[in-house]
């Protein structure tokens, strides 16, 4: 799981949105290369392809290195030796490897190139038949998914080796050394401090529709995100989720279970705690967005930046619902409470200015 050329974050995103409205956001990426392709349009396929590309491994591929290089290091400081955590690497890239090359050790390198190799091949055939390219096209996003998925498996088997190690207690910790730097990266723009709240509302539903679309939401695993506005609030879906509600209610296009079952066997969250909601049957991986998107920009900023209801053990749909609020002051204290956090007053200042202005 070694990565040679991992790199760190810029302070900010180096593009901005595909489309300028949440409607046209919401259409998967994969939807504008097919149409492109089928237009015979060339340059529009390789613009396409090529944002594409930076959706899917652009956004994600170093992220997961960075995670499992992190949760790997947190075990070797919790005490696992080195010994044991060579045990713990073979038996996940195995264990992940499940839908895709039973009984074979998962190889992210090897893969990463063969996703490269299916870029190239599908440029190559824009001078093709249409057909042989957009059969290409839905192998190389085969490829991305298969990827994606074992990254995200391998991520959640070392946050379950800290949860049986240690007790789920100690995921907290985990998930600290593990997201915090992703966090800086990718959420000092939504800093009131700096920022005005109308454009970091704009710019947050955006990202987390284009973020979503880049892990494969909804059941054919394309990106497929429902939304709706309202006066107050912009609520998007998942039904799965690529991540969490995949690992809550299996995956059919690989043929594989809940990854609380056979045989992945992962924990939930069967306490109350502050950093997954406080609520029991929480999916270990899941709670990584009630610190990311909770509990840590409430540290840093005074609130939370979005209200996620994530699907519990046994929900067969995997479907998370993330609200949005057009004045984040309009988030529901209840929703601060459940992460153990308490609403500020409406007369106290927000973002991280207020952390030189706290009343002692």
């Amino acid at each position: 799981m070694s990565d040679h050329n991992i790199s760190t974050h810029p302070a900010f995103p180096p593009r901005s949105n595909r489309h300028p409205t949440f409607e046209e956001q919401i259409v998967p990426t994969i939807a504008l290369v097919r149409k492109a392709i089928a237009a015979g349009d060339r340059a529009e396929s390789v613009k396409w392809i090529d944002y594409i590309d930076s959706e899917w491994v652009g956004s994600n591929y170093v992220f997961y290195a960075q995670w499992h290089e992190a949760a790997l290091k947190f075990l070797a400081g919790k005490g696992v030796t080195a010994e044991d955590l060579e045990g713990v690497k073979g038996d996940l890239l195995v264990l992940v490897n499940t839908g895709w090359n039973p009984g074979f050790a998962y190889d992210r390198e090897a893969e990463l190139l063969r996703y490269r190799v299916f870029k190239a091949r599908l440029l190559r055939e824009l001078n093709a038949p249409t057909a042989v390219a957009l059969q290409t096209l839905e192998e190389w996003k085969e490829v991305w998914r298969s990827i994606h998925d074992r990254d995200v498996d391998y991520a959640s088997g070392l946050i379950n080796v800290a949860h049986v190690r240690f007790g789920e207690a100690t995921i907290e910790e985990l998930l600290r050394s593990a997201i915090t730097a992703r966090f800086d990266f990718r959420y000092a723009r939504y800093d009131l401090s700096r920022f005005s709240w109308k454009d970091a509302f704009e710019d947050l539903v955006h990202a987390s529709i284009e973020t979503q679309r880049g892990h494969l939401v909804g059941s054919e695993r394309e990106g497929t995100v429902e939304l709706e506005q309202h006066a107050d609030r912009v609520v998007i879906q998942f039904a799965p989720c690529g991540t969490g509600g995949r690992s809550v209610a299996g995956d059919k296009l690989s043929n594989t279970p809940s990854r609380h079952l056979a045989p992945y066997y992962f924990n939930t969250i069967e306490e109350k705690h502050d950093f997954s909601w406080n609520k029991k049957g929480v999916c270990q991986y899941c709670s990584h967005c009630a610190m990311m998107t909770g509990k840590l920009p409430i540290e840093r900023f005074g609130y939370p930046l979005r209200v996620v209801e994530p699907p519990l053990k046994g929900n067969a749909e995997g479907r998370c619902r993330w609200t949005i609020y057009r004045d984040v002051r309009d988030v529901p204290a209840t929703y601060y409470e459940s992460l153990g956090e308490t609403k500020p007053a409406s007369d106290q200042p927000m973002g991280t200015a207020r952390l030189d202005k706290k009343v002692t």
